[in-house]
This record gives C-alpha cells, sequence and structure tokens, in this order.
C-alpha cells in the first residue's frame, strides 16, 4: 500500500468507527443486542481494531433484534448526520441487509449502481436459524441464491468477480437475469428471498447462520455462542462481541491468527479513486 493509499484508508476506517459507535449507543440505549462479525470480529481479536487492510464494519444482531433495531433507527438515528439504507428506504438498493450511511461523504461500492447513496458505511447483518441438515442447507441455499442473484441483477448491481470482464460469459448472464427479472414486482422477489432466509426461525434449530456475508454456511455459530456476549477493545473503545466467538471464527476462517499472504491483503468493497471525506476531511 501506497502512503496516500494508507492514509485514505485509516481515514476511512475511523469514520467508520464513528459510525459504529453511533449504532453501538443506539442498541445499547434501547436494549438491543448486537455483536460484531465477520472480518471485524477477526480484526477485534487478532489486532483489537481494524484488520489493517481492510475497508467495512460489520455487526450481526439476530433476526429479532435486527427488526427491532431497524424499527428504532427509522425513528431515533440522526436523520442529518446518517442515512439509514434498506431495500424499503432506498428503491434502487439491492440488499436484504442494512447500511448506516454517513451523509456528505462519498465512497462508492464496485458493485453498486450509481443511483444509491454513496456515503461511507457500516453494514448491519440480521443472523437467522440454520437449516438442520445439509440437504435443507443446500436447497435454502439454492431458492435464496438463485432469487437473490435475479434481484441485485435488477437492480444493477455487478458481480464482483466481474468488474472489468464485461465479454466474460458470466457477465452476460447476469444482464440476461436482471432483464428477465424486470418482469417480476419487486415485492415478489423480496417476498421469496426473504422466506428463504427466515424459513427456519421458527424451528428449534440451535445453530445460526449469516447467509447474506461472503461465506455462506461457513459463517454459523451456535445460538447460544451468539446470544451471550463479551465487551473486547477495539480502537479506542469497546465492542460486543459473541462468546461463542472461537467457535464461529474457526466455522468462517480456520486459523484465524494466522495472517494471510501479502497478496491477499486487500479491500473488496469501494473504489479509492472515488472516495470523498467531504467535511471531514
Amino acid at each position: 500500500m501506497n502512503e496516500v493509499f494508507e492514509k485514505n484508508l485509516r481515514k476511512l476506517q475511523l469514520l467508520q468507527l464513528d459510525i459504529a459507535k453511533a449504532i453501538k449507543e443506539l442498541c445499547e440505549s434501547n436494549g438491543i443486542p448486537y455483536f460484531l462479525i465477520g472480518g471485524t470480529l477477526l480484526g477485534a481479536i487478532r489486532h483489537k481494531g481494524f484488520i489493517p487492510w481492510d475497508d467495512d464494519f460489520d455487526v450481526g444482531m439476530l433476526r429479532e433484534d435486527y427488526e427491532r433495531f431497524i424499527k428504532i433507527a427509522e425513528e431515533k438515528l440522526d436523520k442529518k448526520k446518517f442515512f439509514l439504507e434498506t431495500w424499503d428506504t432506498e428503491k434502487g438498493y439491492g440488499f436484504p441487509f442494512a447500511k448506516v450511511k454517513l451523509n456528505g461523504t462519498k465512497y462508492p461500492e464496485r458493485n453498486a449502481p450509481k443511483s444509491v447513496h454513496q456515503g461511507i458505511f457500516v453494514d448491519v447483518f440480521p443472523i437467522d436459524t440454520a437449516a438442520p441438515t445439509k440437504r435443507r442447507r443446500l436447497l435454502q441455499l439454492t431458492v435464496f441464491q438463485v432469487t437473490y442473484k435475479f434481484y441485485i441483477y435488477k437492480k444493477g448491481y455487478i458481480p464482483r468477480v466481474l468488474y472489468n470482464k464485461k465479454s466474460n460469459v458470466k457477465w452476460i448472464v447476469a444482464k440476461i437475469m436482471g432483464a428477465v427479472a424486470h418482469l417480476v414486482p419487486d415485492s415478489v422477489l423480496k417476498n421469496i428471498i426473504s422466506k428463504s432466509l427466515k424459513f427456519y426461525n421458527l424451528s428449534s434449530g440451535t445453530i445460526a447462520v449469516n447467509l447474506l456475508g461472503a461465506y455462506g454456511y461457513k459463517e454459523t455459530c451456535s445460538k447460544e455462542g451468539l446470544v451471550e456476549t463479551i465487551k473486547v477493545p477495539f480502537e479506542n473503545t469497546e465492542f460486543a462481541i459473541p462468546k461463542g466467538y472461537i467457535e464461529y471464527l474457526t466455522n468462517m476462517y480456520g486459523d484465524y491468527m494466522q495472517l494471510p499472504p501479502v497478496e491477499k491483503r486487500y479491500n473488496r468493497h469501494g473504489n479509492y479513486d472515488s472516495v470523498d471525506f467531504g467535511e471531514y476531511s
């Protein structure tokens, strides 16, 4: 990483940290359990803060808590400073999870259309109950992923693997799927996606999963391990993490304390050529 890149990345991370603190405050003042997940949780354990090359911040909540968070955030989040982005608050947004974005900033995601809010963001994911068997997991994942792809391609999102490969067959397929999806109302696609994610939430299942992340059914943990949380240092503050973080991180990453090879230390989300910190410069 060159000096300018490192400086911008660090500034980006600190603004994401400010957004995350606002989410934490909202959750704690309203009795909403939350916890760090994904690379953010890994950073908390391995680096006591951000992974040095990471450019996003992930928060998780069990589905019931997530839905409460959305309702309360719509009412109490500082609308002058933040924008709560969901597929209900922004028509062009394609994801079935929320982003809290910092108004007056710009950090376009590489795969997102230009029509959506471009601000620096923190992701907030709902965590659902896993299907009980491998066969049912495969069926659930297939229904979800196929419908999800139709929906995001309809909204103009580009798969990350196809950024600069417009002649690629998969890119052409994505465009065809997007065109076909325009024949189906948004409400129908969103309903299928939501039902496939929540299908086992009323069951007695004891395993939780985040199907909305990049790891699919590798991102699982016992519900017991998620319900109980502990506070750990993260940069200049503390955040809640799952008490079962070892189980969670091992399922996702294997030997999670081992640093990846240098060539795999890169950010996946935003476009640094277009970053704008606005009044926070």
